[in-house]
């Protein structure tokens, strides 16, 4: 249900969407109303905030995945707007794509060591709480375990001592990466043997 309500064409800029009636007078007719037919508090209302937060990057992803070729020019990528996308905002979208900003976050890799760690960090740089501390210390001491003579530790070193910390993947899900990666979005073929 959410990843429908989250492909409906609407006018609000791709950039900076926020679930308010106010982000574009377009959006207002159909938000305003899912506001009057559903009372959602607490911790459902995150969950399915959470979820539509998923959706929405996921979709997004999905758009790029399929339309967007770095190795093809701007003009040629505008000619083909997806019905899911509303005509005035597609130029926006591949404009985005084709920007040094977009292209300078493209491509990176992070492993999950690291994902984990920066996501569960304040603006300030501390843990969000003692467990997680705990946990990316014992990470931290079995990456120094196996870095020998100074030589670069493998991708493959990174995943074995999230394994070893926080236990296997349970099924359909990458521990530490959210609850929209699946593995095979995660693992595409690599570490097939561990």
């Amino acid at each position: 249900m959410t990843g429908p309500a989250t492909r409906q064409q609407t006018a609000v800029p791709w950039s900076r969407v926020k679930m308010s009636a106010s982000a574009s007078p377009e959006a207002a007719p159909k938000i305003v109303p899912a506001r009057r037919k559903f009372a959602i508090h607490g911790r459902a209302k995150d969950w399915l905030l959470h979820q539509l937060d998923g959706k929405w990057r996921q979709y997004k992803s999905n758009l790029k995945k399929k339309y967007y070729k770095a190795n093809l020019p701007m003009e040629r990528v505008l000619q083909t707007v997806p019905q899911t996308v509303n005509e005035s905002q597609w130029p926006t979208l591949v404009s985005y794509w084709y920007s040094e900003d977009s292209k300078e976050h493209d491509g990176v890799e992070v492993d999950r060591a690291t994902f984990f760690d920066e996501c569960h960090k304040t603006k300030d740089g501390r843990y969000v709480n003692d467990a997680t501390q705990d946990k990316m210390n014992e990470v931290y001491m079995k990456l120094a375990e196996k870095r020998v003579d100074g030589q670069e530790l493998s991708e493959a070193d990174f995943e074995q001592a999230m394994l070893e910390v926080f236990g296997k993947d349970h099924n359909g899900r990458v521990r530490g990466m959210g609850p929209t990666i699946t593995p095979t979005d995660y693992y595409g073929g690599r570490f097939s043997n561990m």
